[in-house]
């Protein structure tokens, strides 16, 4: 049976104050991890685990937001192509309107001579 007490990182870290110190105790290390040039802490507010499940997050998020996108984008067109279609019949019928007018007001015309 050990007398040794359980390692805790959560106390290393907070008497070495992180890896920025070269991760020894007292800052006596020589060495500065890459994490120091992030500016951020080893120590509790990192999890690996959290940090990759929260990047996932995102991107299937992001992932979504374009997809979403791209059906609105769609639907606009198909809206867009719709209101074209329908100005195009609504001036085929304005049209068509006026030369009936026109032959009707001809024919008026001719009956009364």
């Amino acid at each position: 049976m050990s007398t040794q007490p359980e390692f805790d990182i959560h106390a290393w870290c907070e008497a070495s104050q992180g890896l920025g110190n070269g991760g020894r105790v007292y800052g006596l290390g020589i060495c500065r991890p890459v994490l120091d040039k992030v500016g951020t802490s080893f120590c509790s507010s990192f999890d690996p685990l959290d940090e990759n499940a929260s990047l996932i997050t995102l991107q299937e998020e992001f992932r979504s937001a374009c997809d979403k996108i791209d059906d609105l984008k769609q639907e606009n067109n198909e809206l867009l192509q719709k209101m074209e279609d329908g100005r195009r019949e609504e001036e085929k019928k304005r049209i068509e309107f006026k030369e009936t007018i026109l032959r009707m007001l001809e024919e008026m015309n001719r009956s009364d001579d």
